[in-house]
Parts: C-alpha cells; sequence; structure tokens
C-alpha cells in the first residue's frame, strides 16, 4: 500500500519549504476561519492554507 503523499511532504523538509516559498502553502494552517461544507454533503478536511486566507481541503471520504 502506497503512502500518503502528503505524509511524505510533511516529512520532506525541502519539499515543505519549496512549497511554503515560492507556494505560499503552508502545512501549518489547515483550520478554516468560518464553516464551508459541499453541496453534496461529503466531508471537507482542511490540511493547508495560503498566506490570502485560503484553505486547501481534501473532499470526500478517504482524504487523498
Amino acid at each position: 500500500m502506497s503512502r500518503p503523499l502528503i505524509t511524505t511532504i510533511r516529512e520532506n523538509d525541502d519539499a515543505v519549504g519549496f512549497l511554503a516559498w515560492p507556494g505560499d502553502f503552508d502545512l501549518d494552517r489547515g483550520d478554516h476561519v468560518e464553516a464551508v461544507h459541499l453541496a453534496s454533503g461529503a466531508a471537507l478536511e482542511g490540511f493547508a492554507g495560503d498566506g490570502a486566507g485560503g484553505t486547501y481541503f481534501f473532499c470526500g471520504n478517504g482524504a487523498e
């Protein structure tokens, strides 16, 4: 079974650094400011954020 990509990235300091700059992708900010949901009712799991206050989500069951 393969490992989740996000786990592999979190364990690689060079990848985390590159995504932070110039990518503006912060793995330490997965909480969204307000409640959000999908119209389908599928699960949302925040896992990263950006400098403008946006959040990256895994959508649906099973995360990645």
